[in-house]
C-alpha cells in the first residue's frame, strides 16, 4: 500500500472529460517480461500532471505532513518508472477508468470491472418500514448534511443515521432524525432491508460503493448523487433516483418521487430484486481472464 493510496479526492463537479491529459514524462515503454495487474480502488488528479498540489492543497487527510510523504511517494513511483512495468489496471468503476485514461501513462492499460459482492443473508418477515435511510461515514463530504436539509423540509418523514462522523452533532435537534449509531451484520442488513429508500448522498467522487449494492440487492431503493461511480450501480426509474450533489431542493424531489405512493415503492422494490451485480465467482472468471490476457478493456464485462 502507498501513501497515495490514501489519498482522497477533492470534491470537483466537472466530469471526466474536462480534465486534461495529466502525463508529464511519456514513459509508456515496457521493459521485460515482468506481467503485473494493479487493482486501483482510488485516484487523485492533478489537472497539469505535478504531484506538488498535494503538498499545496494539503489533499492528504487535510494534513501538511502526510501530504509531503503522499507528494515524494507520487514523485518516487514516477521516476523509477513502475508504472512501465504494469500490463493493467483494473478500475472498481468506469469513472475511475475515465480519469486514468486521461494520462499517456495509464491509457490503453485499463479495464473497467466492478467489484464483486457476495451473496447477501436470507432475511425473514422483512417489512418496510417508510424510514429514509443513509449509512456509513456521516459528514459534510459524503453528503449528509444536505440530507439533514432535506430531512427540515420533510418534517413527517422519519430519516435513520446509522455509523459515525462528524455531521452525527447536527443530527440532535431534528425531530424526525434518529440516529442509531454504528451497526453490523444481520442486525444492519435488516436495516437497510426495511427501509423504503437508502441515499447516497456523496458530494465527493465515489468509485464503486458496497452501500449502493447493499441496499439494491437488499430490495431497497437508492436515491444518489451523479459523483463517480454511483450513477453506474443506479438505474433511475427502476432501482432509484439520481440528483445533482448538494442539491437539496433536487434530492427532495427524487426522495418523494420514490415514496409518492406505496405503488410506486413496491414497484422500485421489486426491480431492486432483479439486479445481479458481480459475484465472488465471476469476479474471480473475469479476473483470471485478465491474467491470461484472453480479454480486453473492451470485452471482460462482457
Amino acid at each position: 500500500m502507498t501513501y497515495s493510496n490514501l489519498i482522497e479526492p477533492i470534491s470537483p463537479k466537472e466530469s471526466p472529460a474536462e480534465f486534461p491529459d495529466a502525463s508529464v514524462d511519456g514513459d509508456d515503454n515496457t521493459d521485460g517480461d515482468i506481467k503485473q495487474i494493479v487493482e486501483t480502488g482510488s485516484v487523485t488528479v492533478s489537472k497539469d500532471g505535478h504531484y506538488i498540489h498535494c503538498l499545496q492543497t494539503k489533499c492528504l487527510k487535510n494534513s501538511r505532513a502526510k501530504s509531503l510523504l503522499g507528494t515524494l511517494d507520487g514523485y518516487m513511483w514516477k521516476y523509477s518508472k513502475a508504472y512501465s512495468y504494469v500490463d493493467a489496471y483494473i478500475c472498481c468503476s468506469y469513472f475511475l477508468k475515465s480519469k486514468l485514461d486521461t494520462q499517456k501513462r495509464f491509457r490503453d492499460k485499463t479495464i473497467g470491472l466492478h467489484n464483486f459482492k457476495k451473496e447477501m443473508p436470507h432475511l425473514d418477515n422483512i417489512q418496510k418500514k417508510g424510514y429514509v435511510l443513509e449509512f456509513g461515514h456521516l459528514s459534510r463530504d459524503k453528503g449528509t448534511d444536505t440530507l439533514l436539509e432535506v430531512a427540515k423540509k420533510m418534517p413527517n418523514t422519519e430519516f435513520v443515521f446509522i455509523g459515525y462522523g462528524p455531521s452525527v452533532d447536527k443530527m440532535k435537534d431534528i425531530p424526525n432524525v434518529k440516529y442509531l449509531g454504528f451497526k453490523t451484520g444481520e442486525e444492519l442488513y435488516r436495516i437497510i432491508a426495511e427501509a423504503a429508500i437508502s441515499v447516497c448522498p456523496s458530494e465527493w467522487y465515489e468509485n464503486c460503493p458496497y452501500s449502493v449494492m447493499e441496499s439494491v440487492l437488499l430490495g431497497t431503493p437508492v436515491v444518489g448523487s451523479k459523483m463517480g461511480g454511483i450513477p453506474e450501480l443506479i438505474e433511475p426509474g427502476k432501482t432509484g433516483e439520481l440528483f445533482e450533489a448538494g442539491n437539496v431542493e433536487e434530492l427532495m424531489k427524487a426522495i418523494k418521487k420514490v415514496l409518492q405512493t406505496q405503488d410506486v415503492l413496491e414497484r422500485y422494490t421489486k426491480n431492486c430484486s432483479q439486479v445481479k451485480y458481480e459475484t465472488t465467482e465471476s469476479y474471480y472468471i473475469k479476473l483470471m481472464k485478465i491474467y491470461r490476457g484472453e480479454k480486453n478493456a473492451e470485452q471482460v464485462s462482457s
